[in-house]
């Protein structure tokens, strides 16, 4: 069975409008990490800003603390807004690659022989008892058909026994080794039926 994931690309425009709106926590929606940094650098920024401009030009300063702010609004919004495009151009490479990989694919060959036509001729024979004549498993527990002697019913799980091996179920496929299911008799990945 094969999983699929769902991912959808980041809107460039809710990247520019949450920064606008909340500042660096609206950059959260496009990244993460820029946001925390500047949330740090936006808060001591502006604190010393405030704090330099209030000291050294009064409250005129305070306007050295809304240019400051102003700037990290601005750095907020055109970092989200990157960010976003960068995650949707590596989402987009992706896909072209897992598009590559998939076009260049080919599955393996199935080993699915050929159907042949039942033999009338037994694959092991036995001998009759009395008479020595050659005869087949459809025959055992029957007549001999030469001299019509019963055949022993004794020999026909020996017979069985060397005739058809019992062959024991595969565990993986033999095509792309995936782990092979035997309840439905074919590979769930590849489609390989064990011969």
């Amino acid at each position: 069975m094969r999983a699929y994931v769902a991912v959808s690309q980041k809107s460039v425009a809710a990247a520019f409008l949450l920064p606008m709106f909340f500042g660096p926590l609206g950059m959260l929606y496009a990244t993460i990490s820029g946001a925390i940094w500047m949330m740090f650098i936006g808060f001591f920024g502006v604190l010393i800003a405030y704090g330099v401009g209030f000291a050294a030009f009064g409250f005129a300063g305070l306007l050295l603390g809304w240019g400051v702010g102003g700037i990290l609004y601005a750095t907020c919004i055109i970092w989200s807004v990157k960010a976003a495009g960068e995650y949707n151009r590596s989402l987009l490479d992706q896909m072209d690659d897992y598009a590559d990989v998939r076009d260049s694919y080919s599955p393996p060959p199935r080993n699915i022989p050929a159907p042949s036509a039942p033999s009338r001729t037994p694959a092991v024979e036995i001998e009759c008892p009395e008479c020595g004549h050659a005869v087949g498993l459809d025959d055992i527990g029957k007549f001999c058909k030469e001299c019509g002697g019963k055949m022993p019913v004794v020999k026909q799980a020996a017979a069985k026994a060397d005739a058809a091996p019992a062959k024991p179920t595969p565990t993986h496929c033999e095509t792309c080794s995936a782990p092979f299911n035997s309840r439905n008799g074919y590979c769930d990945f590849c489609g390989w039926m064990p011969v």
